[in-house]
């Protein structure tokens, strides 16, 4: 396909030579004629041979440029985003720092969908000047790479945005003993001390000095322990609503010297005032709404919820801070080992409904990665149409957005939506939002030990997992870019698959001394042992393709380890086959059980140390 771009171009022709170059296509002047206009909307033609693109900004350009390239025939699509702001916050400082390469990629199919904003949350991953163990091993940016993404980004119609911290989530950084004079706690900056905020303008310069942008998110979310350890000892014990308002002064102060726009999570206004976030009935006290700073854009960030009466309760709270409100939802990312469209779905919708009832302009989502970053972020991709779609046509088409999606990215969205299939479903009753924390216990569970096998006595897990490495397999052989995701997730699946059968033959065999089943278990041992090794060895190239390469000894410990406990129990089960021993204790002893609750629902199983063993790791 060739391409020849007349008319308002101004600003245009680097991102074009971008996209073009990632399509495939050529920009010819024996090409067909894309005449370009500026407007207040976006409207794009195709008739007879000749398109024509009406923009109002290049973000909606680039969307426009999408329909001209994938669609066959005449058409005419007249679309008016919602929102101002429509975009991503890719995690990059839970040990997986996306490479320049993935980032990039990120960009052009944003730049396809019609997004126009992009941060990468950066705790401690980006470098300050004579700070060395700011970000030491762990894959921070310099300057240049943060330099080169915001170009990038910008050629796009993207806003790159600066995102840090600067006051908790920054336990990577108060690791090193070189912190303890400012250090709270292991995770929170000592507020109200003079050396706390000449570091805290350190990080804001380095954060802020690669981007052309002067809007700046400094974080200050989730600080449980706020007005608590060295700060309570030093200063005595006193209200937090005035110690939070005490620091965002300062911060701001740090902020205004240097001619930024800043934004922050809303979250502590909350916390500090009834000690809780959400809330469908309560409202915030006026004494801390009057010390809330009116230029500080307030985000309100909602994972959970499906409520539209409460998530329109908290917008209403958030508008009587008299500040600007952003929305940040979140395409749930952290669940363990694989992405949750789900209650991605189930929150979403709900969410950005009442965003546009309620009038706000900025939003976008949030792609975490909690304890250690073990879902590809890549995986986020569909959620991303998700917040464009809704943004350009007011709200969720299933197959507009799934047609949508294939335009933009040439990949197929049922392989992201199934994703979903490697969660266990929560038995009876209980908080959706715990599924898939289940599928990561299961993941990590020690294979002798199995101590969820009384937790998950009611599961069918070979059921669950079976044929799921067969479609993902099949997946990545019709993916366009993420084969190597697709090929993890059919790797994933036959592990699961493998280990669920093992678990419901080894202790039944070696209870009962059942031959014909100890024969079937030392089988299950050995497909299991074998799919580990494949595991490990698909995820090192996933990570090391799409990551810098910091992170990945986490991950590699904990599949390693899981696979040296796979050879452990195929030797013991072997053994035992053989008669070199009596009993395999580990796997005899009757469990107990340990997350499941009354009501019959399996509790949180979402913290790596939480499901090995109960001896000390």
């Amino acid at each position: 396909m060739k391409l020849y771009f007349t008319g308002d171009t101004k600003g245009l022709y680097t991102g074009i030579r971008i996209i073009l170059k990632d399509l495939k296509i050529k920009n010819s002047k024996d090409g067909m004629e894309v005449v370009c206009k500026k407007g207040n909307c976006l409207k794009v033609t195709k008739k007879n041979g000749k398109a024509e693109i009406v923009y109002s900004e290049k973000a909606e350009f680039f969307r426009g440029l999408s329909y001209v390239v994938s669609r066959e025939g005449d058409f005419t699509v007249e679309e008016k985003t919602a929102f101002s702001k429509n975009g991503v916050m890719l995690d990059c400082s839970r040990n997986a720092v996306l490479s320049l390469d993935t980032v990039k990629y990120f960009l052009r199919k944003m730049a396809l969908m019609g997004l126009n904003l992009c941060m990468l949350y950066t705790e401690d991953t980006y470098e300050i000047e004579n700070e060395p163990y700011f970000g030491y091993l762990r894959g921070r940016y310099t300057f240049d790479e943060l330099k080169e993404i915001d170009d990038y980004a910008y050629a796009l119609g993207i806003e790159a945005i600066p995102c840090m911290q600067t006051l908790s989530h920054l336990e990577r950084a108060f690791q090193w003993d070189v912190y303890r004079d400012i250090k709270n706690s292991p995770y929170t900056i000592l507020v109200d001390e003079e050396k706390s905020y000449e570091f805290i303008e350190k990080m804001i310069v380095a954060a802020s000095k690669p981007f052309r942008t002067n809007r700046i998110h400094i974080g200050m979310d989730e600080a449980h322990d706020l007005a608590e350890g060295a700060h309570k000892r030093i200063y005595g014990e006193q209200p937090k609503h005035e110690v939070m308002a005490r620091h965002v002064k300062r911060v701001l102060e740090i902020v205004k010297k240097h001619k930024l726009k800043p934004m922050m999570w809303s979250d502590m206004h909350f916390r500090a005032s009834f000690g809780d976030y959400y809330t469908d009935s309560r409202i915030v006290p006026q004494e801390v709404i009057k010390n809330i700073p009116k230029d500080v854009d307030q985000i309100y960030w909602d994972y959970y919820n499906e409520s539209e009466s409460l998530l329109s309760h908290m917008m209403d709270i958030h508008k009587s801070f008299g500040t600007k409100t952003i929305f940040a939802g979140g395409i749930w990312s952290w669940k363990g080992a694989s992405a949750d469209y789900g209650i991605t779905m189930r929150t979403t919708v709900p969410a950005l409904t009442q965003c546009i009832k309620k009038g706000i302009k900025e939003v976008f989502a949030t792609a975490w990665g909690d304890n250690g970053a073990e879902t590809s972020v890549l995986s986020i991709l569909y959620g991303l149409q998700v917040y464009a779609e809704f943004g350009y046509r007011g709200g969720y088409d299933y197959e507009y957005t799934k047609k949508r999606f294939l335009e933009c990215t040439g990949e197929n969205a049922d392989a992201f939506l199934g994703m979903t299939d490697f969660q266990i479903p929560v038995l009876k009753s209980g908080n959706r939002a715990t599924d898939g924390y289940l599928m990561k216990g299961y993941l990590y569970e020690d294979p002798l030990l199995m101590i969820f096998e009384k937790d998950f006595e009611d599961f069918d897990l070979p059921a669950t997992y079976k044929g799921l490495s067969e479609k993902y397999a099949k997946y990545a052989e019709e993916s366009v870019a993420l084969a190597d995701v697709m090929t993890q997730y059919s790797a994933l699946a036959e592990f699961l698959y493998n280990k669920a059968v093992w678990r419901e033959i080894a202790p039944v065999a070696v209870r009962e001394k059942d031959a014909e089943k100890i024969t079937d278990a030392v089988n299950a041992a050995t497909a299991m042992r074998k799919s580990a090794e494949k595991l490990i060895k698909v995820w090192r190239a996933l990570w090391y393709g799409r990551n810098k390469p910091f992170g990945f000894e986490i991950i590699e410990i904990r599949v390693g380890g899981m696979l040296s406990r796979c050879i452990t129990a195929e030797q013991r089960i072997k053994a035992f086959a053989k008669g070199r021993l009596k009993d395999i204790p580990e796997l005899s002893e009757e469990k107990l059980y340990k997350n499941k609750a009354g009501n019959g629902v399996v509790l949180y199983c979402g913290h790596y140390l939480g499901t090995i063993a109960p001896c000390e790791l």
